[in-house]
């Protein structure tokens, strides 16, 4: 389960519609999208943390509008997120100074201190969506 870790004292309310559109317009055209270039969008940056329960980062800094609108893009199935090499986020000029999940093994465990696990979003459900629902 993916949770956005707010700020002390703030609110939440539904994502911009126009910025949730921002997003999958940016993802649906170019495919391998970082959080890195989602945080420049107009009304994407911010204090808030997209993250899991297992204490895996996603990204950090970004609005509760745009994690809220990434959380709703991705439950309707319309993006996915596919993990990528820090390279990545490099290139775009962006990186976490968290440690960085090792393996997609060690990601499944989880940690217990906060680790970065870098993502990409893509256009469409995952590709591996059906299998995944079967493991419950």
């Amino acid at each position: 389960m993916l949770t956005i870790t707010f700020p002390p004292k703030k609110r939440s309310k539904a994502p911009d519609a126009s910025l949730k559109s921002a997003i999958l317009s940016l993802v649906t055209k170019r495919g391998g999208v970082s959080f890195a270039e989602v945080q420049r969008l107009p009304g994407a940056a911010g204090d808030h943390n997209l993250s899991s329960e297992r204490n895996l980062v996603y990204w950090a800094g970004l609005s509760d509008e745009a994690c809220r609108a990434v959380l709703e893009l991705r439950a309707e199935g319309l993006i996915y997120f596919h993990p990528c090499e820090v390279l990545v986020y490099l290139v775009d000029g962006e990186v976490l100074t968290l440690p960085v999940v090792k393996s997609p093994t060690a990601a499944e465990r989880g940690y217990k201190t906060l680790h970065w696990l870098p993502v990409v979003l893509n256009p469409g459900p995952h590709p591996n969506a059906a299998r995944l629902a079967l493991r419950g």
